[in-house]
């Protein structure tokens, strides 16, 4: 009940975005913009998408490694593209996450150190972003150029991110942190600090695997705003590529907050007040914020064909037997078992991980 009820609020929240932001905006002008966008921006910011996925891979496969945990590269690449499939067409906003820790928990058994690895892929992707931000707020403030619009947010976001990787190294501090969240019926969350607590700390004694992962993080985040840019380079909008690295930090940190279902309206509403403070129009912002979702989406399909392929693949290694083929009530075999669980993953492992 309670998971239905999460929904509903976020489906609430969704509609009454939506809602707003074409109510005080006229539907032809965001048509009239996204029309005008220019085909070949916009085929060179799908590209970047793939690339993304490259990088994304790379670094997930460098911090697993460094917790012994060998898995091969194109393997983990498709639960990338599975992770896309649940992120961008199922309404669940850590269903991505939870598919490529179980993907990864499946292959190697270690269900803690999967789960882990892909809380440091995220919060290091995060905390790489927010140190570009504030590059290009210091490189903004240098050059003469008006940010004081953004200082507070980029300032906000860095702080929050550098005090997370703090707690996660310290110890004793997660100890203390976790007692509180248990107190407050947190636990979920508690024990999601402690298992990045306890990855980070032994990454930490592998100092070259950090930095590789950081540095691949740098280049992904930066390839995370060229697609943005690209974008609006396509729709012709007149804003600095230095004011996206401080307008994409802001609003990719936004969307991970689950208001809404896969930040349909949060996504719309926060590139409209954003941009809107860089003289962007509103018709304008939601094309950028539609098309970014839509060149986004062929990711998701590509993992929903592989998913599909997965489970094709267990049914043709334990074809059905005849009892099933008469329509018979025949218990199911290990392999059908196998396909129910890969089916149910994000599921599951949200259960198991809130024990």
């Amino acid at each position: 009940m309670r998971k239905y009820l999460s929904f509903g609020i976020k489906a609430i929240v969704s509609f009454a975005l939506i809602w707003y932001l074409l109510s005080t905006t006229p539907f032809s002008e965001i048509l009239a913009s996204l029309r005008s966008a220019q085909p070949f921006w916009l085929v060179a910011a799908f590209l970047m998408i793939y690339l993304g996925k490259v990088l994304t891979t790379w670094r997930w496969q460098a911090i697993l490694n460094a917790q012994g945990i060998r898995v091969p590269f194109f393997k983990l690449m498709a639960s990338v593209f599975v992770g896309q499939f649940f992120n961008s067409l199922l309404p669940t906003t850590v269903g991505g996450d939870a598919s490529r820790a179980y993907d990864v928990a499946r292959y190697s058994k270690e269900a803690a150190a999967s789960v882990t690895s892909v809380l440091m892929d995220r919060l290091i992707g995060v905390f790489a972003l927010s140190l570009l931000s504030v590059l290009a707020l210091v490189i903004g403030y240098q050059l003469g150029e008006d940010i004081s619009f953004f200082v507070f947010p980029v300032a906000a976001v860095f702080l929050v991110c550098f005090t997370s990787l703090v707690l996660i190294f310290n110890a004793a501090l997660v100890s203390k942190v976790n007692g509180f969240l248990k107190r407050l019926r947190l636990a979920k969350l508690a024990r999601q600090i402690e298992l990045a607590s306890l990855s980070l700390r032994q990454l930490s004694q592998q100092k070259g695997v950090l930095l590789l992962a950081f540095l691949i993080s740098l280049v992904l985040q930066i390839n995370v705003v060229l697609f943005y840019y690209l974008i609006s380079l396509s729709l012709h909008l007149d804003v600095s590529l230095l004011y996206y690295f401080m307008v994409i930090t802001i609003a990719l940190v936004v969307l991970l907050l689950p208001f809404s279902i896969n930040g349909i309206g949060v996504r719309e509403g926060i590139f409209v007040y954003l941009l809107g403070g860089l003289g962007v129009a509103s018709p304008d912002a939601i094309a950028l914020s539609w098309i970014s979702f839509g060149l986004m989406l062929p990711q998701g399909l590509t993992g929903g064909v592989i998913l599909a392929v997965r489970g094709a693949r267990l049914k043709r290694l334990n074809p059905p037997e005849s009892g099933e083929e008469s329509g018979s009530h025949s218990v199911p075999s290990r392999r059908e078992k196998e396909l129910l669980v890969l089916q149910d993953a994000p599921t599951r492992l949200e259960k198991e991980e809130s024990g």
